[in-house]
């Protein structure tokens, strides 16, 4: 915690807390993105085997 104080007092509150809020919007970006790939990743599962089931479908 010292080195907060530290930090604060050599730099400014502002540079520290635009530092704090970039690492924490980082932070959501990374977490969404994976996020997203996983719903891609889903999405493209449940299109194989939608295309799958009209195959066998047609073929009765």
């Amino acid at each position: 915690m010292q080195d907060m104080g530290t930090l604060i007092s050599s730099v400014g509150f502002p540079v520290v807390s635009f530092l704090i809020v970039c690492y924490a919007l980082k932070y959501c970006y990374d977490k969404s993105f994976t996020q997203i790939a996983s719903l891609t990743e889903s999405v493209n599962n449940n299109t194989l085997v939608l295309t799958k089931l009209v195959e066998k479908l047609d073929r009765e």
